[in-house]
């Protein structure tokens, strides 16, 4: 009998100790965030400002045009929506209520090549690009510029200008430049990205400008991605809530 009236008292105090921390816990939390006045605005002005969006891409102590902001601006937003709000354990956005793109008769359709996909997977398509693809990318653009500078580039030195002696005219020592692919058999290259750009013959790698050419052609490609999935972020802006 004394056992019974212990395991009873046990299981009132769980409920009692269930109910305090827990329950009136988060009625307190819910009450101060959304009827206790200024709590709601303080909590925004220092934490969430969402008046502000930070961009980790830009350097905070350097200047950066317009035309990199608007960019990586959206870019951000997109991240903070994928990421912070969770969209796909909020809204249903698949299945026969899934909102698909190109189907609102009233709205304008910019990519038809698009049309009838669901809008989540155009925004994950957007996200993937500039949180991977892009940064796998920009790796292989940014070797491919160091192996042309280190080993392909020649030496460049100032001479003084024939017609005006006050003005120096830069020019490129060829010579130094390896003519032979066992040159750099030392040299630890990364093959894995360079045969991906010699269009199937190492050789190519010796001619002239042929890498720093495959290094401005992967940064015009980059660029037209980023404004591709750029307007395929405003594309979906009507979507980004929750």
């Amino acid at each position: 009998m004394l056992c019974i009236e212990n395991e009873e008292k046990k299981g009132f105090l769980k409920k009692v100790w269930t109910y305090i921390s827990e329950d009136c816990w988060w009625r307190l939390q819910d009450f101060w965030k959304n009827y206790v006045w200024p709590a709601y605005h303080i909590r925004n002005f220092f934490f969430y400002r969402y008046d502000m969006v930070k961009m980790p891409q830009i350097k905070r102590y350097e200047y950066s045009d317009v035309v990199e902001r608007v960019l990586w601006a959206n870019v951000e937003l997109l991240k903070f929506f994928i990421e912070k709000e969770r969209p796909e354990e909020i809204v249903v956005w698949y299945g026969e209520n899934g909102p698909r793109y190109g189907t609102v008769k009233e709205m304008r359709t910019y990519f038809p090549e698009f049309v009838g996909e669901y809008v989540m997977d155009l925004m994950k398509k957007s996200y993937s690009w500039f949180t991977k693809d892009r940064v796998e990318m920009n790796k292989e653009k940014e070797y491919l510029l160091d192996v042309w500078y280190n080993w392909l580039s020649g030496k460049s030195y100032f001479v003084k200008c024939e017609d005006n002696p006050e003005f120096d005219v830069m020019k490129t020592d060829r010579s130094c430049i390896p003519t032979e692919l066992s040159f750099f058999n030392d040299k630890n290259l990364n093959w894995n990205i360079l045969d991906k750009y010699l269009d199937g013959d190492r050789e190519n790698l010796l001619k002239e400008n042929f890498i720093f050419n495959k290094h401005r052609d992967l940064e015009f490609k980059m660029d037209e991605l980023d404004q591709k999935y750029l307007h395929l972020i405003i594309e979906c802006r009507f979507y980004l809530w929750t």
